[in-house]
């Protein structure tokens, strides 16, 4: 199965702003109730931040939303592999 596609749905600049936002949540409140969470709201971040670009473009269907929610997801995933690459400790809350 070619998941290739998925490349294609990816934004930049949604992935960016869900990395700071989770980022700041998991150092600025270090608390396992919260940081459980993250995944989910980077996931919200990545469909807020694309729908917002995408009707300011006049251009909003089902496709922005699951490019939002991939961009989001996969911030979470270049965090960890950051973290795990340089071995840097995870927050303990």
């Amino acid at each position: 199965m070619d998941i290739g596609f998925l490349n294609e749905l990816i934004s930049p600049v949604a992935m960016g702003i869900a990395l700071v936002i989770g980022f700041l949540i998991k150092h600025a409140i270090a608390n396992e109730e919260i940081n459980r969470f993250i995944p989910v709201i980077c996931c919200v971040v990545g469909v807020v931040v694309m729908t917002i670009t995408d009707l300011t473009a006049g251009t909003f269907d089902v496709e922005t939303i699951l490019s939002g929610a991939i961009s989001g997801l996969a911030a979470t995933g270049l965090f960890e592999a950051f973290r795990q690459l340089f071995n840097i400790p995870v927050a303990k809350g």
